[in-house]
Order: C-alpha cells, then sequence, then structure tokens
C-alpha cells in the first residue's frame, strides 16, 4: 500500500515542476501591469549565499525551486533567495517592458536574464545601490527589459539585511510614470499630514509645557523618518549616493519609533497608575527596541527585530484592559481614543505579521501599517485636544478657586490679627474709665469719714463715676458691631450740642488732664444733627491724643467756632497741644488705620483711635485734618455740618 501512495506523491511533484516551469504569456491588461503572485514566481533558498549563476541553473534543471502561491514572504532570514520566472513574448514590441521589484529596503537583487537565443546580460539593483546608478529615479528598484519574441528566463538573487520579502511587478512604461506620480502624491499627503500634527503638538508643549505633548512630537517625528525609509524615500531624497546611512536609518527609526510609541502610549494611557503590569511589559518593549537600535550600526539588526516585533505582538494583545477603563468613563475624548486605538491594533498587527511572513506579504501591507498609523494619529490628535482642553479648563478653574480661597484666607487673617488689635484697643480704652471710677470711689470713702464735706463734692465725683460708666458703655457698643472698621457704627442720628458734649468729656478725662485743658467756644453755638455716641468716641480719642503726645504739663487748647466748608455751614473742632511736629510724609497716612504717631513717649496704642476719628467725621459728612503750627505746636480740626 506504500508505494502506490509514494508514487502519486511523487508524480505530483513533477506535474508541479513540469507546471512551475511552463512560461506564462506577457499580455497586459485593461490595468497595464502584471502581477507575479498567480504561481509564475518559483524561489530557492541559497544558505551557503555562494552559488554562482549555473549552479543555480543547475538547481532549477533539478526542479528544486519551489512554487510561490503569491509573493515571497519568508521573514527575517540571513541567507539569499533567488526567484526564478520564464515568459513567452509572442510577436515584437516596440516598448520595453519595465520589472519594479519591491519593497525598497531589500539591499541586493542581482537580476539575470537568459533570452530566447541562450545570451545572458545580469544587472544590479536594490537598496545599496546609489540612486545615480538606478536604470529610473525611483524609491525602488525598476529594471528597463527589452524582451524579443521567443521564451526568456529571468532569476533573481535576493539578499537583505531585513526581512525576506518580495514582489514583482511588470508594467509599460507610461502605466508606471502614472502610478508613480499618483503614489508619490499620496505619501507627500501623508507626511504633510503628519508634519501638520506634528508642529501643532509641538506648538501644544511650547504653550503648556505638558510632557506628553513633548513625547508625542518626539513619536511623530520618528514615525514619520520611519516610514519615509521603509518606502525608500531616505535613500532617494536623505542620502541618495549614501545608501549604507540610508540602510542604518531604516533599522534604526524602526527601532526608536517602537521605543517612543511604548513611552508614549504609557503616558498617554497612565499604564504606571493604573495597569502595572502593562507598564512593566511597555518597559521590556521599550528596552528591547533600544537594544535593537544599538545593534543596527552592529549588523545585528536582523537578529533582534524578530524579537523587538513579537514583543510589540504580545504588547498589543495587552491593550483591551485600559481601553475597557478609558471607555467606561463615558467622555467623548477616552471613546475616541478607545476606537482609534483598537484600528491601530488591528492595522499594526496585520502589518507586523506581514512584515514577519506569518500572513502572505503584499505591498498593502505596507500601506495598512501607514493607513493605521495615519488615521490614529488623526484620531489621537483629536482626542487629545478634547482632553487636555478639558484638563486646562479644569486647571484654570482650580487654580481660580484656589486663589479666591487665598485671598479669603489673607482676608480672614486681617480680621483675626485687627480682632486682636480691636480687644487690645479696647482694653486701653477702658482702662480711662475704670481708673476714674476707682478715683472717685476712693474719694467717697474718704467723704464718707468727713462728713463735714459738701454734698456738692460728693456730687462731682457721682457724676465722674456716671461719665466713667457711660464711656465704658459707649467703648462695648463698638465692640458689639461687626465689621467696626469698615463700616463702623450705624448711625442714631439727633440734635445735640457739641459744647456740651465737650465739656462732658473733658471731666471724664479730668484724671489725665487735671486743669490742663481750657476750652473755648464762640456763643451762640448752633446745634448739629449727629449721633452722640460717635462724636463722643471722636472728642475722647483726640483728647487722649492730645494727652500722650503733648509736652509734659502744657496746656491742651480746645476751641469750637462757626465755620462754613464748600458754601455748607458747619461747627469746627479743635483741640491744640504742644508736641513734635508731624513729618509731611506721615500726615497724609496718619488717619490710616494702624498707623500711629512718634513712638518716643512710649504711649500705648494700636494706631486705630484717629482711623476711628476720620471714619466717623466721613460717615456725618464732615472732614478732619491736621496741622503743624508755629511755636512747635500740633492742632487737629474736625468740621462738621450743622443741622
Amino acid at each position: 500500500m506504500k508505494h502506490p501512495i509514494a508514487l502519486v506523491i511523487l508524480l505530483g511533484l513533477l506535474l508541479k515542476s513540469v507546471q512551475a516551469a511552463e512560461p506564462f504569456t506577457l499580455e497586459f491588461s485593461d490595468n497595464n501591469r502584471i502581477e507575479l503572485n498567480q504561481g509564475e514566481l518559483s524561489a530557492y533558498l541559497d544558505r551557503s549565499s555562494e552559488l554562482s549563476f549555473k549552479q543555480i541553473q543547475q538547481r532549477q534543471a533539478e526542479g528544486k525551486f519551489q512554487t510561490l502561491s503569491g509573493n515571497l514572504s519568508v521573514g527575517y532570514v540571513p541567507h539569499v533567495y533567488w526567484l526564478h520566472f520564464s515568459l513567452r513574448q509572442p510577436e515584437q514590441i516596440d516598448k520595453p517592458v519595465w520589472m519594479e521589484v519591491i519593497p525598497p529596503y531589500l539591499d541586493s537583487i542581482q537580476l539575470y536574464h537568459l533570452n530566447e537565443h541562450g545570451a545572458l546580460s545580469k544587472r544590479s539593483g536594490g537598496d545599496f545601490v546609489p540612486q545615480s546608478r538606478k536604470e529610473v529615479d525611483y524609491r525602488a528598484t525598476v529594471f528597463k527589459l527589452l524582451i524579443e519574441p521567443g521564451t526568456h528566463h529571468f532569476y533573481l538573487r535576493l539578499q537583505t539585511s531585513s526581512t525576506m520579502v518580495a514582489s514583482i511587478r511588470l508594467w509599460q512604461p507610461d502605466d508606471f510614470s502614472g502610478y508613480s506620480r499618483d503614489s508619490y502624491f499620496l505619501f507627500g499627503l501623508f507626511w504633510s499630514l503628519m508634519m501638520t500634527v506634528l508642529l501643532f503638538n509641538a506648538a501644544n508643549y511650547l504653550l503648556s509645557r505638558r510632557t506628553v505633548f513633548l513625547i508625542y512630537v518626539v513619536y511623530l517625528g520618528l514615525n514619520s523618518v520611519q516610514w519615509m525609509a521603509i518606502n525608500g524615500f531616505a535613500s532617494e531624497y536623505l542620502f541618495p549616493e549614501n545608501p549604507l546611512y540610508a540602510n542604518l536609518l531604516l533599522g534604526i527609526s524602526i527601532s526608536l519609533s517602537a521605543a517612543s510609541a511604548y513611552l508614549f502610549f504609557a503616558v498617554l494611557y497612565e499604564y504606571r497608575k493604573y495597569h502595572p503590569f502593562i507598564y512593566r511589559v511597555n518597559q521590556f518593549g521599550a528596552t528591547v527596541s533600544l537594544i535593537t537600535a544599538i545593534a543596527t550600526p552592529l549588523g545585528y539588526y536582523q537578529l533582534f527585530a524578530p524579537i523587538m516585533l513579537f514583543t510589540a505582538i504580545f504588547s498589543l494583545g495587552t491593550f483591551l484592559w485600559p481601553m475597557w477603563r478609558l471607555w467606561q468613563t463615558g467622555y467623548l475624548w477616552n471613546r475616541m481614543l478607545v476606537v482609534s486605538h483598537m484600528a491601530y491594533v488591528l492595522l499594526i498587527s496585520m502589518n507586523i505579521l506581514g512584515v514577519l511572513a506569518l500572513i502572505p506579504f503584499d505591498e498593502s501591507v505596507t500601506f495598512t501599517g501607514m493607513l493605521s498609523h495615519l488615521f490614529h494619529i488623526l484620531t489621537l490628535h483629536f482626542a487629545m485636544m478634547l482632553h487636555y482642553q478639558k484638563l486646562e479648563q479644569d486647571h484654570k478653574r482650580t487654580m481660580e478657586e484656589a486663589l479666591n480661597a487665598q485671598r479669603q484666607i489673607a482676608i480672614e487673617k486681617i480680621y483675626r490679627e485687627e480682632q486682636s488689635q480691636l480687644l487690645s484697643m479696647l482694653t486701653h480704652e477702658i482702662k480711662t474709665p475704670i481708673a476714674v471710677i476707682d478715683a472717685a470711689n476712693a474719694s467717697l470713702k474718704l467723704l464718707d469719714e468727713k462728713i463735714e464735706h459738701s454734698a456738692e463734692d460728693r456730687s462731682k465725683r457721682y457724676d465722674r463715676i456716671q461719665n466713667a460708666v457711660k464711656r465704658m458703655n459707649g467703648v462695648m457698643e463698638m465692640a458689639l458691631q461687626k465689621k467696626h472698621q469698615e463700616e463702623f457704627l450705624p448711625l442714631e442720628l439727633g440734635e445735640m450740642d457739641l459744647v456740651e458734649l465737650t465739656y462732658e468729656v473733658v471731666e471724664l478725662n479730668r484724671i489725665h488732664a487735671l486743669d490742663r485743658v481750657d476750652v473755648r467756644c464762640e456763643q451762640p453755638v448752633m446745634p448739629i444733627w449727629a449721633d452722640q455716641r460717635l462724636i463722643r468716641i471722636v472728642l475722647i480719642n483726640l483728647l487722649d491724643n492730645a494727652h500722650k503726645y503733648s509736652t509734659p504739663k502744657s496746656q491742651i487748647d480746645i476751641a469750637i467756632s462757626h465755620q462754613s466748608n464748600n458754601s455748607r455751614a458747619g461747627i469746627v473742632w479743635q483741640i491744640t497741644n504742644a508736641g513734635e511736629p508731624i513729618p509731611e510724609q506721615s500726615q497724609a497716612t496718619i488717619f490710616h488705620k494702624y498707623q500711629r504717631g512718634s513712638e518716643i513717649h512710649n504711649q500705648p496704642g494700636m494706631g486705630l483711635g484717629l482711623y476711628l476719628v476720620a471714619g466717623i467725621a466721613q460717615k456725618h459728612q464732615g472732614t478732619v485734618t491736621v496741622e503743624n503750627l508755629p511755636s512747635a505746636k500740633i492742632r487737629f480740626s474736625v468740621w462738621l455740618p450743622g443741622k
């Protein structure tokens, strides 16, 4: 039973060899090109990479070439591959036939043409041939063939430091020129879009200083260089006469582009924070990619590239977890990221599998990779713009809230300080009436012991106690008012006699003044319409101020007279004391909050008295001024409108 089966298999192989040896007829279809991917090609692996053309002819005659069902696609192998096909030209044609061999990154392509008469011609092409020596100024290799009637055999010797894939197409010159022109336009459109997105994100980085934009710019730049090298534009435009540099740029740009992709996606999707395992996978992938970039100029790119690409396939397979997390947020930009990344993973995986020869190679594999990048980059760009625009708005709102909070804290701090200072002032204000009450109480005790003292003396001391209590009540009322320093006290207007209030205040302060105060008033004095509680605070503060800063035992003069201000009748209350002049620069600020006079007297106080005086005067539509007089005297004047 075994011999018949073996015989059948042997006959099948012989039949296959016969079929492969049959040349195809050169007939251009409506597309005006012929793609040799329908069994026209056969291949042979030269593991020694040293076989001569005659030896290869012998291998082909022995049937050792294997028929390909499509294009050559064997992945990263360091050996030489030979391709063979034969064609029949039934009639003479005037125009040559152009043979295009892709991809552009095949290092060495040697074409052996054996015509009908057995004449052999040899030509060279590939990535290692300078642009000026190529038969056609094109990004890949193109041979111009003049095919006479008869049967022709073509052998191609292929060698590369990258992946061993190859596709052969036969063109009519005019049709090839049209295809080349259209493809260059599309490539230019691709890179113009890439550069537009790159420049836009570079501007975003300069404005926002966000690291993700800088990494994205690097990622876009390396991707652009990578696709230039893959499609042969690096050798055509960047290094036309230095093909070795273009060849090195291919491996280095692919490796660095992969490393930047790992870094960019790790930052964009926050792998370190949300997906530690994927973050470690990315770290490993980036490390392998960098090692591959270093190994390229040393001649080991073909060894490390498959490891780098298989790592990329594994990394792409982990995308479901972060994508599910982003989708669940419900934000538009996150869902755009998910859609773009899923499309990117699908298309770039096809590109990587094609390069690894795990699926059949075709030029569409390269275009699929470019399309995936373009779609992903454009969608990613808009998603990032939406996302970081929202972040900027949130950041701006947060900064405004923080600034408002800082302002509120500063205001509250000022209020607390002012409350503390107010308490100190109130304590000082209360000391005087307490001292008056204490002194009057002691005097009453002495009077009780000496009955001979008249009832008039007792009455005076009772009046002093009553005035001191009134002063304390006024101070307490002021303390109970909210925001007293901004709004002072609400006005309780009524008719009042300023002369009578002046004598009351002088009597209340007699413990300090003794007989130093001299009051003079112009008669008759018109009544004023004012809040007596607040005017009392004005007079008390000005009189206390005169006591503190006047020369010891010097006289204090109080004058009350009529005076008009801006054609409005009123009364001016003036207090004059001997003392050091107030500097001119201080006169403008002495009525400000916490501004004090000279400190040489070591007088207590917090600098709120004159501030309260000015505020109360303003509340009554009046004014308060200070001036230095001759003979080392100081005068404070309060003008209040008449009734």
